[in-house]
């Protein structure tokens, strides 16, 4: 059990995914839980649903005054903020490679999934400062360690949300608040199941298969001829042989070198 203490979770479903796990996990630890999100209705079921220890806040997290109030409201309402998770992204934009995205698609994503996690660490940076420290996690994607075709704006959004968190950290770990990134894999929450309804509508397994096909993220792409150039051969074998042997000397020497 862990001290009563509050949560900011900023997303855009609060009632659903990721981030309503985090708040329900953090409940049953005995936190104290603000969810936030654009819904109200579906917030005050997730703030029922988690109990007396939760509350809901309305906020659209790409609107600075209405992330600073939320924020302020979790504050005033629990005292102090020592944790934040920041789970927002966006669903609804079509798939579509570089050349075809519309500014209008690539403002509103970029505005979600990257401006709004900037606007909530602001606030909730400034709120663990007068508190002597805390810790937020940004919840990101796999889709922000490697290319996603026709995922563009969403990849280019969490690749962005890493370089964030890495430049956040080094700042405040000196005033005792540590700053983190996950990358979750394809979860079936409410959010993929909207991305699947778009790829094969009523058919799940079809859009799955489309899905990891067409949008899982992709690290370097192969040429066909790499394998051709580089067979595996008994070279190769006596190469991998040589390189443990190698290790296997090195571990030997340090062990030696501890005892001595």
């Amino acid at each position: 059990m862990v001290p009563a203490r509050s949560l900011s979770s900023s997303e855009v479903r609060p009632a659903s995914g990721i981030g309503l796990a985090t708040a329900r996990l953090l409940v049953d630890m005995g936190a104290r839980v603000t969810i936030t999100g654009r819904d109200a209705e579906r917030g005050a079921r997730a703030s029922q649903e988690l109990g007396e220890r939760a509350h809901y806040a309305r906020m659209d997290v790409a609107r600075a005054d209405q992330v600073a109030a939320a924020i302020d409201d979790s504050v005033q309402r629990w005292g102090r903020l020592d944790w934040a998770v920041n789970a927002a992204a966006l669903a609804d934009t079509p798939f579509a490679r570089i050349a075809d995205i519309t500014e209008e698609d690539w403002d509103r994503t970029l505005a979600v999934d990257l401006k709004g996690v900037w606007l909530a660490m602001k606030y909730e940076l400034a709120a663990m400062l007068g508190t002597g420290g805390g810790s937020i996690v940004n919840v990101s994607s796999v889709n922000g360690l490697s290319a996603t075709p026709q995922a563009g704006a969403y990849c280019v959004a969490k690749h962005g949300l890493h370089g964030l968190t890495k430049t956040a950290a080094a700042e405040y770990a000196a005033q005792s608040i540590r700053i983190n990134v996950v990358c979750s894999g394809a979860h079936l929450t409410p959010m993929l199941e909207v991305v699947f309804d778009r790829l094969a509508p009523g058919a799940p397994d079809k859009a799955a298969a489309m899905y990891r096909a067409r949008c899982a993220p992709r690290t370097r792409q192969k040429p066909q001829f790499d394998t051709a150039e580089r067979p595996a051969g008994p070279d190769r074998g006596r190469r991998r042989q040589r390189r443990t042997a190698s290790r296997r000397r090195l571990a030997v020497a340090d062990r030696r070198r501890t005892h001595a």
